[in-house]
């Protein structure tokens, strides 16, 4: 699909289901920050963990070029900071620069569609930067909801976001949560999520260039990566709020370390 048609398509699905998505995330406003022995604060650590938030977790507070270097985690932190102290290697941990925003506004008036433009671009724009000047260190990957939609979108087979050969390259493991965009049936699907997801999903075989290292959760009846499975006495919102608990940073951290050994 033709980019200018993609982002009509998705501007109105998300105004058609506006109210419930800003009811949805609203309470997504999460800060936290990763800490071990092994964290580092050198630019070209052995890796370097790029996190991109969901649509309305709150930013980081500290900018450095393409991320933050304080903050703007969101939920996934809870990966993220388990795999700064499970390894011996040195890890430096960042939260991409993105609006995550869901409805227009005066910074933003694409709303979720440009956000999620913008954020794909940003995101190969450092990936591209520190293939160029960390030529030695390994990137991960971790995104929730609008940021699990902005990586897979940077990793596309399509490209276009322009990310270069080496940078994906040096991307060692992805994982993604609680994805709008998750297509039914790729092998890196994990979780009881087995639908697709609530935005036009992804093309099959998109992501076929990082499938080894991708996981791509997903609970039953996520109102986002699953809604067509509903969980009697849950709400799929609910659902899809809940990926920041110790079994997914446990889950996730397992798979990361898994692949940087």
């Amino acid at each position: 699909m033709r980019l200018s048609s993609r982002l009509r398509t998705l501007a109105v699905r998300t105004a058609a289901v506006g109210a419930v998505l800003g009811t949805a995330l609203a309470a997504q406003a999460v800060i936290a920050t990763s800490a071990s022995a092994t964290s580092s604060s050198a630019a070209c650590a052995n890796i370097v963990q790029i996190v991109v938030r969901g649509s309305n977790e709150a930013a980081g507070s500290k900018i450095s070029g393409n991320v933050y270097t304080s903050g703007g985690l969101g939920r996934m932190s809870v990966v993220s900071s388990r795999v700064a102290s499970g390894t011996k290697k040195s890890v430096r941990t960042v939260g991409l620069v993105y609006p995550a925003t869901i409805a227009p506004s005066l910074s933003v008036l694409g709303g979720y569609p440009q956000s999620e433009v913008t954020g794909r671009n940003t995101l190969a724009k450092e990936l591209n930067r520190l293939a160029s000047s960390c030529p030695s260190s390994k990137t991960v990957l971790i995104g929730y909801s609008q940021g699990a939609h902005v990586i897979g979108d940077t990793l596309s087979n399509t490209n276009p976001a322009g990310l270069k050969a080496a940078a994906k390259s040096r991307v060692a493991a992805v994982f993604l949560t609680g994805d709008p965009v998750r297509r039914y049936g790729e092998s890196f699907n994990k979780g009881a999520g087995v639908g697709g997801g609530l935005l036009p999903n992804r093309a099959k075989g998109d992501l076929s260039g990082v499938a080894s290292r991708l996981n791509s959760y997903c609970y039953k009846g996520d109102m986002f990566c699953d809604p067509d499975h509903p969980v009697s006495g849950k709400s799929g919102s609910t659902i899809h709020g809940s990926y920041g608990n110790a079994t997914i940073g446990a889950y996730g951290a397992s798979f990361i370390l898994g692949k940087i050994k």
